[in-house]
């Protein structure tokens, strides 16, 4: 899918995006569904061949077989779109750091450098950053619509897609016959800000749901104090754990340390 850079100057440059569409023809056919990329922001859904059909398989039963066509893309620059803007600096900082022992400011300072300079990077690179943003990437989605010739439509967005979709429904309310709003994160809410609180809260919670269920209380007794425990352990000795390399072959040493700990069990708690 081809379309402007700035949708308010449509003879100007052009970016483009993947899309695939997923439909069953022996079945009477209904409005599609869109589904607005992988959330973060920045996710992709990538859209190889191992996705696509992860996607199918996972929303084939509910609504491709009832007539719902899928239509599958990747926002502007991310993912398989073309130009896109990951950035590899913060992978590999991240692969040098998980392997020793920082303080919060070292680490806190070793972010801000690594962000600045993909940033750098990608504002020195034509048209950098500038242009990716919610707006223009809901005037994409309806491009995209019209481009399909589809008069309205479903919208699944998951995250960050769901604030995608509720500037979607802002903007053109007519097109829009439903939305699945995933575990939204809308405009109001402030993820890094918000994130110390965020933490305390889910792992809290966790602890509380735990307790009161009796087969988790059962398996993991004192699941809270043993918790605590580990990660007091862990800020005094950090423990070096051994693990297979999720992009290369071969074993990858990182050091466990408390705030790691705390980090791995929200994210787990968060998917």
């Amino acid at each position: 899918m081809s379309v402007p850079l700035n949708h308010d100057e449509p003879g100007g440059p052009r970016v483009q995006f993947p899309v695939v569409t997923i439909t069953d023809p022996r079945v009477p056919q209904r409005e599609p569904m869109v589904v607005l990329g992988g959330g973060g922001p920045g996710n992709p859904l990538s859209l190889d061949e191992e996705s696509v059909y992860y996607h199918r398989e996972l929303f084939w039963d509910e609504f491709v077989a009832h007539g719902r066509t899928l239509i599958l893309m990747d926002q502007r620059r991310v993912g398989s779109a073309l130009r896109g803007t990951a950035c590899e600096e913060i992978v590999e900082q991240l692969e040098h750091d998980l392997a020793t022992v920082l303080g919060e400011v070292e680490s806190w300072q070793k972010t801000l450098e690594t962000y600045s300079r993909c940033r750098e990077r990608l504002t020195a690179d034509g048209p950098g950053i500038r242009y990716f943003d919610t707006t223009q990437t809901s005037r994409d989605v309806d491009v995209l619509r019209r481009a399909l010739d589809i008069d309205y439509w479903m919208l699944y967005g998951v995250s960050y897609g769901a604030r995608l979709g509720l500037e979607i429904m802002r903007r053109y309310p007519e097109t829009v016959s439903a939305a699945i709003l995933d575990s939204p994160a809308p405009p109001q809410f402030y993820c890094y800000e918000e994130r110390v609180a965020l933490v305390d809260d889910a792992i809290s919670r966790f602890f509380s749901e735990c307790a009161s269920d009796a087969v988790c209380a059962r398996r993991y007794p004192n699941l809270e104090r043993h918790t605590l425990e580990l990660l007091e352990q862990l800020a005094q000795r950090p423990q070096t754990v051994a693990v297979m390399h999720p992009y290369r072959h071969g074993l990858y040493h990182f050091v466990m340390v408390r705030k790691r700990l705390v980090d791995v069990m929200f994210d787990a708690l968060s998917i």
